[in-house]
């Protein structure tokens, strides 16, 4: 479920929750509100904000983003200065936005504004101009106001995911490490967060990180994940189990041997590929990968016969597939050869 969905969800509920205890407290001034056990003063908020605000969050849930702006509007006609509602009201303004500068957006911005106006350590209002920066292509400005946002509610998964995906965007690989790291340090760690600390992993090469990951998913889950469930049948070299995990996960034929190649399941990646390509010899996924599997296990004999057996028609390559040949390319031919390649691969 998208985090903007689960988001606007917790919003629902918080309002209903302050609506039921701001109903029951009597005039105006300040009212008493229990927040995680703890009581706290606040100023008194008219309950037909509370209504209002849990009216758009349902709807912005549902993505139906034009009427939760009505219900956020109508929120603040109650209630002008409430921080929460002027950032909620902020991220449905984002997303109707279609161009960086256009009416939305800046909509959105002076959403922004007036809420940290009103309380400049509202996280909530830092994390959406955080997710409406980098929505924006502002990456830079995202990563800043997703650390404040971290910073200032330190028990936020989505911000800290927030600060780790901008990092990583902007090229500082060791600060969205270090981010990705403190995640799964305090127990409990969500599914959810095992799955992006995987993934992360996976995008690059980090055989540690992603070893962690998977033990941890193998307690949650058993063994029942179809990644788990590849990883597993190629390290056993079950190739009857990495097609059933295949499958599940909407690897083709041709990416199963590769997988299977770059994981080091080099006979498994023989087998598939030789499969694949007696089918289809026209597979340049398969074809790339029977190179690779050849040259991995130094069988010269055979990489010249895949080689001179090369597809007569080749279907385009995957991007696994452009990788795995940019990796021969440089064994066996040298950085010339390279630089031709990518140039003949760039879009």
């Amino acid at each position: 479920m998208p985090s903007s969905m689960l988001t606007a969800r917790s919003c629902a509920s918080a309002a209903l929750l302050s609506f039921l205890v701001g109903a029951c407290s009597l005039g105006a001034g300040t009212v008493t509100r229990i927040s995680d056990g703890v009581a706290v003063e606040g100023r008194y908020v008219p309950p037909e904000a509370y209504a209002a605000y849990a009216k758009g969050a349902f709807f912005e849930a549902r993505g139906e983003d034009t009427a939760a702006l009505a219900q956020y509007r109508l929120a603040l006609e109650y209630d002008s200065d409430a921080p929460e509602v002027l950032a909620r009201l902020g991220a449905v303004q984002c997303r109707l936005s279609t161009r960086a500068r256009d009416g939305w957006a800046h909509a959105a911005r002076r959403s922004f504004a007036r809420a940290l106006a009103v309380d400049p350590e509202a996280a909530a209002a830092w994390l959406e101009r955080a997710r409406c920066s980098e929505r924006g292509g502002n990456i830079e400005d995202a990563l800043s106001f997703a650390r404040r946002a971290a910073l200032l509610d330190p028990g936020s998964e989505a911000a800290a995911l927030l600060v780790v995906d901008c990092a990583e965007k902007s090229g500082r690989r060791e600060l969205s490490r270090t981010w990705l790291d403190a995640l799964v340090v305090d127990e409990p760690v969500t599914r959810a967060t095992w799955l992006r600390f995987a993934a992360y992993a996976a995008r690059h090469r980090d055989a540690g990180r992603l070893h962690r990951a998977r033990q941890a998913l193998r307690a949650l889950d058993g063994s029942a994940l179809p990644e788990l469930m590849l990883d597993d049948s190629l390290t056993q070299g079950n190739l009857a189990g990495a097609r059933r995990a295949a499958v599940a996960l909407h690897l083709t034929p041709g990416k199963l041997a590769l997988r299977a190649a770059d994981e080091g399941a080099l006979e498994l990646s023989r087998a598939q590929s030789e499969l694949v390509m007696a089918a289809d010899p026209d597979d340049s996924d398969a074809w790339a990968a029977a190179l690779l599997a050849a040259s991995l296990e130094q069988d010269s004999a055979r990489f010249r016969r895949v080689l001179s057996e090369g597809p007569a028609e080749p279907t385009p390559p995957s991007a696994e597939a452009v990788r795995a040949l940019t990796e021969l390319l440089s064994r066996v031919a040298g950085p010339d050869a390279v630089a031709a390649w990518k140039r003949a691969t760039a879009p």
